[in-house]
């Protein structure tokens, strides 16, 4: 479908549907910085394609790469569009929670769960934000409720397992932590050239103690799409870990590997001038 919409905008580059179709596309497969230049182009061609969905997309987008602050606008437009937008909450509350902003982060994820309690990633977010305040209880039960209201995702079986260490029980973070890399190795087979599930996996193996499985996967995370947002996952996800176990050694390992591994990537991007 790509190659088609691309086809039509060589032949007339003034198509914004083809532009919009293409960010679609763009987004499922986590290109981000294409999703964002074919949202601009369509809605510069044509004001009536921008939309909450659309913009919400882009905020997205803008959060994955690490520009909090233009995530920040996006999501406030398209709350703007749509004041009960939920997902567009969890979306603006999940990058405050990346900011540090912990206080509005749970105002936003507890008004998108007000506005939709069956919204599981509204859950799933509050639980990483409680969890960093060290409210483990609350954070328990949020992470059950995301549980309970999608089974097969892979991430809050992750943040369960956190919470378990936390509470020390280590039954229960095995057994999550397994559940988490047989969703992710299903999702991971299906589509082996997706960075996300690929660094999932990693996180996921590094956190279980098999490092050499992390390593293998952080290494093929990292060498596609490097600036599409796998980068800022990759350390974004580890710095979040080292913020609730300092001490852990794996951890502040391998993320010091990541930045030397994204440094000779970028050299080897960028010709000597």
């Amino acid at each position: 479908a790509l190659s088609d919409f691309n086809r039509a905008l060589e032949l007339d580059n003034t198509m914004s549907w083809a532009f919009y179709f293409c960010a679609l596309t763009y987004f499922q497969k986590r290109k981000f910085k294409n999703t964002i230049k074919d949202i601009d182009y369509s809605i510069a061609l044509e004001k009536t394609l921008k939309n909450q969905d659309i913009i919400m997309k882009k905020g997205c987008c803008h959060s994955l790469m690490g520009d909090h602050e233009s995530a920040i606008m996006d999501f406030r437009e398209a709350i703007e569009l749509k004041e009960d937008f939920a997902s567009a909450f969890v979306g603006r509350g999940e990058t405050y929670r990346r900011m540090g902003n912990l206080k509005a982060a749970l105002a936003d994820f507890n008004q998108a769960i007000m506005l939709d309690k069956n919204v599981d990633s509204a859950y799933s977010c509050r639980s990483e934000a409680y969890l960093q305040m060290g409210a483990l209880q609350n954070a328990l039960d949020d992470i059950n409720q995301a549980v309970l209201l999608d089974p097969e995702d892979d991430w809050s079986y992750y943040i369960r397992s956190l919470v378990y260490t936390k509470i020390k029980y280590p039954d229960g973070m095995k057994q999550d932590l397994e559940k988490a890399i047989k969703i992710a190795t299903g999702e991971y087979n299906k589509r082996t050239n997706d960075w996300l599930y690929t660094l999932n996996l990693a996180l996921y193996y590094l956190m279980g103690g098999n490092l050499d499985k992390a390593e293998q996967f952080y290494q093929k995370g990292l060498t596609c799409e490097i600036q599409q947002g796998s980068f800022y996952k990759a350390t974004s996800d580890l710095d979040y870990l080292l913020r609730l176990f300092p001490n852990h050694a794996a951890a502040q390992t391998m993320l010091s590997r990541l930045q030397d591994r994204f440094k000779e990537l970028i050299r080897k991007a960028v010709p000597d001038s």
